[in-house]
């Protein structure tokens, strides 16, 4: 955890400010587009391409899934976005948490912060900088 916490302040997320989606790479919601992080514990690279159709496509170690999902249009007063998914089918291969997810139709909410200045976002299990993994990196638009 204070590893997780010191590695959010090296990367400046302290200083994380509401995000403008005018200055976004891509027009709409900051989230669309595709964002890429790598687990350091593993080295296993997640991809995640959110369209604006509502679906979202992940590849994570050999998983490949796709999903639905719906997000705020608007931060909280902290700047976190409410994200919540539903995965719809997946190939069950094992994750780069080294799981196998099988099919599941369950919903889950995550929270997303993204940088103002760089095109990075966090991820959390809450809307506050605890539990949270990253940071992503957008990739394309």
């Amino acid at each position: 955890m204070k590893r997780c916490l010191s590695a959010l302040l090296l990367l400046g997320f302290e200083s994380l400010a509401i995000a403008n989606p005018a200055a976004a790479r891509h027009a709409g919601h900051p989230i669309l587009g595709t964002w890429q992080w790598t687990r350091e514990k593993t080295n296993c690279t997640e991809v995640y391409e959110y369209r604006t159709d509502g679906t979202v496509s992940i590849v994570s170690g050999a998983e490949v899934s796709q999903s639905s999902f719906r997000v705020s249009s608007h931060p909280d007063q902290n700047g976190f976005y409410e994200l919540t998914s539903t995965t719809g089918s997946t190939n069950g291969a094992r994750d780069c948490s080294d799981s196998s997810a099988g099919v599941r139709a369950k919903a889950y909410t995550v929270y997303v912060i993204f940088r103002q200045d760089e095109p990075m976002q966090l991820v959390c299990d809450r809307p506050a900088f605890v539990h949270c993994y990253g940071p992503l990196r957008r990739v394309e638009p």
